[in-house]
């Protein structure tokens, strides 16, 4: 099953809607290759490339929140320190199953990224 990003509830800051299908494509390709039983080694490099694509995105994000005044800039850094752990428990792969790596995988985007987000649509009607 794929992930897909809600694009009928855009925000209104470009770089959170610009971001959001992509940051769903890492999702979806991390999970297809681990459906597809890829090397740790391999799977340890799609996320470092995820990692490499949030930090562009909470750079950005925090600006935003900073200009707004948004009080859930520790969301963006949980979102980060969860991507982390992530890394970290994948390098160990042979100890969590792939059905746990995907469902975890897909659970961090949905939790600390896209339901996250979506209280920025009404900061962009303030603002």
């Amino acid at each position: 099953m794929l992930l897909h990003s809600n694009t009928t509830q855009r925000t209104g800051y470009p770089f959170i809607d610009n971001s959001h299908p992509i940051i769903a494509a890492y999702v979806n390709a991390i999970c297809d290759e681990l459906s597809r039983g890829k090397s740790p080694r391999h799977i340890l490099s799609l996320i470092k490339n995820l990692q490499n694509q949030m930090e562009t995105y909470l750079i950005s994000k925090k600006a935003c929140q900073d200009k707004c005044g948004c009080p859930s800039y520790a969301h963006s850094l949980s979102a980060r320190d969860q991507l982390d752990d992530i890394y970290l428990s994948f390098s160990k792969i042979e100890a969590i199953s792939q059905e746990d790596a995907i469902e975890r995988i897909r659970f961090w985007a949905k939790q600390a990224v896209f339901n996250v987000d979506q209280p920025c649509f009404s900061c962009m009607e303030r603002h």
